[in-house]
């Protein structure tokens, strides 16, 4: 059997360790929650970044959170640790396939881009499940030094528009979407256009002289315009460039830092909806997420962010309109008795303000006047959110509890437990991000499980699963040493049941470390049962490449799924997913399923291993040679 484990260095985390306030959990589950809570106050809160002029709000909310988790598992602060994690490393890598390697069956597995763009895929945006599933598969976070937030050459778009050679690039890009000929070739072929370029200089804040018009303007006029608004534009407020190389090295992709997200959980729709259309707010789900963001962990949510639904005066954004998620952002609090006068959403002529006091606090990636985004050296300052007493914008901003566009709340927690000087070694299947799944629900036994081989002397010491209910009960088996095709064919070495509330993939640490041989399989056997005794079963699932092609203009996703990796256990019986996701996606033909979401982590070691079987195997063979040598001495 091949095997198909991903080595990451693991770096020993340098942290120094301090008491922060904590608050816990009623063991009852009722809790009595405060009238505001925000968990800068307990320092887990890192400071306000700038995304730039990429589609990476994402990126930025699931590195903050996963920010806030680890300063909260650690029981440090900020202030201690100064902690800054890479969003470009989870950026690039969530967003890029695993490279082509003919030694790698899952070469191949994640996402593709149409585009030949080196940085597509920092340019077309994401969602939590990109980076859940990245931290999932043992693949970051990293530090930032590593892979800091800007282009291989540190390249800036000041810097750019002060150079009239790329200068020049830039001007034609921006006005003929193309950098091939000079800004005199390319006004002389598109002289017929010429109103419209001039009158989008204008609407991009050119001055041009006067008695310049659309009919008159040259390509040095166009030149010595565009160059001014560019130096004028970025002198207030620069940014590295999106035109540098942001692509990372495919080594780098399995580089990680000690710690490992332990669970990413999936909350309810906190917006009740019928037919499609917002109704109220659930607010059992409102104390849900306010118990997760006080247990300390790092919590991510998604809106429709535009100035309709903006209040500069207050740094509040309200919409009173059902429309889709279009921004990404961490939540870190909430003030039930925030006023709903403080809010205004204007559409048509109508202003229209909350239903109701309360909101969620949230931290942006725009920026702030307070903090500001370093940009080789120079320090620049960008314009959002709650003004503190110095009349300067934080970055944070409060959201209403009756904004109509919230949605994909998550919320992350992570362990340094599964680390080791020399690495960590994930065993892991399914490389693509959950943006669709598939659950069914049976009264009949459902088991699935992932069969690995063991690759170098290692360890397991936990394992992990994905869960498609809500309060489910789940039963974890490991199996080593199997002795046929089925995957609960060899020695059972761990057991557990536990109950897990919420949807999301989940790790579960083993009761102590199993050794693995060599070469040798081991499996990793899960069942998943609903409060009301229905078994539960679900698979990733992704829009066929075709068609995608046919339907997609931005990318389309590829799965890898071969012969015995995944199996499912229906009827008494275990079949490998590679036959049996065709009786499923003969339901739903447009989609192609993933392998299943259970993987396993271990302590890379060179230390000897020990097999208690083959060890016990051994002593019994040398007490019968000694217990032979004994009765013939007696016999002589």
């Amino acid at each position: 059997m091949d095997s198909k484990p991903l080595l990451a260095i693991a770096l020993a985390a340098v942290m120094l360790f301090s008491s922060i306030p904590s608050i816990a959990a009623d063991a009852d589950g009722d809790e009595e929650f405060p009238e505001r809570f925000d968990q800068r106050e307990l320092g887990i809160v890192t400071p306000v970044k700038d995304q730039s002029s990429f589609g990476t709000c994402w990126a930025f909310g699931g590195i903050g959170a996963a920010e806030t988790a680890i300063l909260s598992m650690l029981g440090t602060t900020y202030e201690e640790t100064r902690l800054d994690l890479s969003e470009r490393h989870a950026a690039y890598f969530a967003n890029t396939p695993i490279p082509d390697n003919p030694d790698d069956p899952q070469a191949g597995e994640g996402i593709h881009w149409f585009s030949e763009e080196v940085n597509a895929p920092f340019i077309y945006g994401g969602m939590p499940y990109n980076f859940s599933q990245l931290f999932a598969s043992g693949i970051g976070p990293v530090p930032e030094e590593s892979f800091p937030y800007h282009g291989r050459d540190s390249l800036d778009m000041l810097s750019l528009y002060q150079d009239q050679r790329t200068a020049d690039i830039e001007i034609a890009r921006l006005l003929f979407n193309t950098t091939e000929g000079t800004l005199e070739e390319l006004l002389e072929e598109n002289e017929n256009n010429r109103e419209s370029i001039f009158a989008n200089m204008l609407s991009l804040g050119a001055k041009l002289p006067e008695g310049v018009d659309g009919h008159n303007f040259t390509a040095e006029d166009m030149r010595e315009a565009m160059t001014e608004l560019g130096i004028r534009k970025y002198s207030e407020s620069n940014l590295y460039s999106k035109y540098d190389d942001w692509s990372i090295p495919d080594e780098d992709r399995y580089y990680t830092w000690g710690f490992t997200m332990l669970d990413g959980n999936l909350m309810k729709d906190v917006c009740i909806r019928e037919n499609g259309k917002w109704t109220g707010v659930d607010w059992e789900v409102v104390e849900d997420v306010k118990s997760e963001l006080m247990a300390g962990h790092g919590l991510v949510l998604a809106y429709c962010q535009d100035y309709e639904g903006y209040y500069d005066k207050t740094g509040s954004v309200y919409q009173g309109h059902d429309k889709g998620a279009n921004h990404m952002v961490q939540l870190i609090g909430w003030d039930d008795s925030y006023s709903s006068e403080n809010f205004m959403y204007s559409s048509n002529g109508v202003v229209l303000t909350p239903p109701g006091d309360g909101a969620w606090l949230c931290k942006n990636s725009w920026g702030s006047q307070d903090v500001g985004t370093v940009v080789n050296g120079v320090t620049y300052y960008h314009d959002f959110g709650i003004r503190n007493e110095e009349e300067k914008s934080t970055g944070y901003f409060w959201l209403s509890f009756y904004d109509k566009t919230v949605g994909y709340i998550e919320s992350l927690s992570f362990t340094d437990r599964i680390s080791g000087d020399e690495g960590i070694l994930p065993y892991c299947y399914d490389f693509t991000p959950d943006a669709q799944n598939s659950s069914w629900e049976y009264t009949d036994v459902v088991k699935t499980a992932n069969v690995f081989e063991a690759a170098g002397r290692t360890h397991l010491n936990a394992v992990s699963v994905k869960t498609y209910g809500y309060d489910s009960e789940v039963r974890i088996k490991v199996y080593r040493d199997l002795m046929g095709d089925a995957p609960d064919s060899g020695e059972l070495v761990f057991e557990k049941e536990c109950s897990i509330p919420y949807k999301g993939i989940h790790i579960i640490h083993l009761d102590e470390p199993i050794w693995v041989r060599e070469g040798h399989t081991f499996s990793v056997v899960a069942e998943e049962q609903s409060q009301e005794g229905k078994y539960i079963m679900g698979a990733s699932k992704v829009a066929s490449e075709e068609y995608s092609r046919e339907h997609s203009e931005v990318n389309y996703t590829v799965t890898v799924v071969n012969e015995g990796e995944s199996f499912v256990y229906m009827d008494g019986t275990w079949t490998d997913w590679f036959y049996a996701d065709d009786k499923f996606i003969a339901e739903e033909p447009i989609f192609v399923f993933d392998n299943f979401g259970i993987k396993a982590f271990s302590i890379y070691s060179e230390k000897p291993q020990t097999n208690h079987f083959y060890d016990g195997l051994i002593i019994l063979i040398l007490l019968g040679i000694m217990g032979g040598c004994l009765f013939r001495r007696r016999m002589a």
